[in-house]
C-alpha cells in the first residue's frame, strides 16, 4: 500500500515538474513591444524639397545608386516633402531643379535604406531604416 502511494506522489511530482518546465517562467527578458516580426518588404525613401513662389512645382528624378551612375529609377514632379515605397538595402541618389531668375539650380543628395535585426526575448526583430534625400534650397 505504500508503495502504490509513494509511486502515486512520485507521479503526481514528476507532472507538476514537467508542466512547470512548459512555462516560460524566464524573468530576466522583458519583452520591448516594439518587435515586428513579420519580414518587411519595403522601405520609406523621403524627397525633402523647397517649396516657394518660384518653385511650385519642383521636377526630381531618383536614381538607383548614386546619381553619377545614372540609373534612373523613376522621376516625378512634387510641390511637397514626399515619400515613396522602395526596395530594402538599396542606395538612392536624387535630383530636384529649381529656379532663380534666370538661373537654374540643381540640388542633389543620396542616402541607403536598410534592414537590421535584433533578438528580443527570443522572436526576431526586423528593424527599417528608411532614406531621406535632402533636396532643400539654402537660403
Amino acid at each position: 500500500m505504500h508503495t502504490n502511494r509513494l509511486l502515486s506522489w512520485i507521479g503526481i511530482l514528476g507532472l507538476s515538474l514537467m508542466a512547470s518546465a512548459c512555462l516560460n517562467n524566464n524573468t530576466d527578458c522583458v519583452p520591448s513591444g516594439n518587435c515586428t516580426t513579420l519580414p518587411p518588404t519595403s522601405a520609406g525613401l523621403t524627397l525633402s524639397i523647397t517649396n516657394d513662389a518660384e518653385n511650385v512645382a519642383v521636377p526630381v528624378a531618383v536614381y538607383l545608386g548614386n546619381v553619377s551612375d545614372s540609373v534612373l529609377y523613376f522621376v516625378d514632379t512634387i510641390n511637397t516633402s514626399t515619400t515613396y515605397d522602395v526596395a530594402l538595402d538599396q542606395r538612392y541618389g536624387a535630383t530636384a531643379k529649381y529656379r532663380r531668375g534666370n538661373v537654374t539650380i540643381i540640388a542633389i543628395d543620396g542616402d541607403k535604406t536598410s534592414l537590421s535585426t535584433t533578438n528580443d526575448c527570443g522572436d526576431v526583430c526586423y528593424n527599417v531604416t528608411n532614406a531621406t534625400l535632402k533636396l532643400k534650397l539654402k537660403n
